[in-house]
């Protein structure tokens, strides 16, 4: 026989795990972002780690520590991947060569393309304090084509743990660009929704668009793109546990 005594313990361990029931975040679009574009400062990171493995013409790295939990398209990451053809992604790539819009990865692209590192410097860095470190990832001297026999640009990816937002930094060399190139933010097909964004140029009249382009004209020192997540809701995960129903048994 079934008592009161026995099912009301149920029914409030039903209780508690319904409302202790974790909940997942919200995932967004690349185009949700909010773009700006401005001219500061490109400062050579000065004492952070070497990525040799992407110091060449197709090189990608192993994972790397981000430092912090970074939230991008409502996901949480804490590593990273580097690559030569002049992007980050969260997670790997097998095919180095294939364009943002296929090539089906959380990426972010300060310039994707034939790049050369064969005769440069990769590295990271973490800076500041938490709740507000700063990831810094950079391409040093970086040749724009293969056959470039001189370093054309310097780039850097920022991660804010503040706010998850991202920013693109720029320095231009003495070399000239010799390959039409793209640039900008992709998300996976994992997603709720493939997402792709791109610059339309390096200049300060950039616009971010689901349009793609490519382009083959340097940024002025200290181009800065920021890219700036939108305020997401939390939304309840699938399939929460059942409550129990109550009934006297006799």
């Amino acid at each position: 026989k079934l008592t009161q005594d026995f099912i009301l313990p149920l029914v409030i361990l039903s209780c508690l795990s319904l409302f202790s029931y974790t909940p997942t975040t919200a995932q967004c679009s690349v185009t949700d972002y909010s773009f700006s574009s401005s001219i500061g400062t490109f400062s050579p990171i000065s004492s952070g780690t070497r990525v040799p493995n992407i110091e060449t013409t197709a090189g990608a790295s192993s994972a790397l520590p981000i430092g912090f939990s970074f939230t991008y398209l409502g996901r949480n990451y804490t590593q990273f991947y580097m690559y030569s053809r002049g992007y980050v992604s969260f997670t790997p790539i097998n095919n180095l060569t294939t364009p943002l819009s296929t090539i089906n990865a959380p990426i972010l692209a300060p310039l994707r393309g034939e790049l050369n590192g064969s005769f440069s410097a990769a590295s990271y860095q973490l800076t500041g304090t938490a709740p507000n470190r700063v990831l810094t990832v950079e391409w040093l001297n970086w040749r724009w084509t293969n056959s470039a026999t001189s370093s054309v640009i310097n780039m850097q990816v920022k991660l804010y743990e503040a706010d998850d937002k991202i920013e693109f930094v720029y320095s231009p060399n003495a070399g000239t660009p010799s390959a039409a190139v793209e640039a900008g933010l992709a998300g996976s097909n994992g997603l709720s929704t493939a997402t792709f964004g791109y610059l339309s140029n390096l200049s300060n009249t950039a616009t971010f668009t689901t349009t793609p382009a490519t382009f083959t004209t340097k940024p002025v020192a200290g181009q800065t793109f920021t890219f700036t997540p939108p305020s997401l809701p939390v939304t309840i995960g699938s399939n929460p546990p059942a409550a129990a129903t109550y009934r006297d048994w006799e």
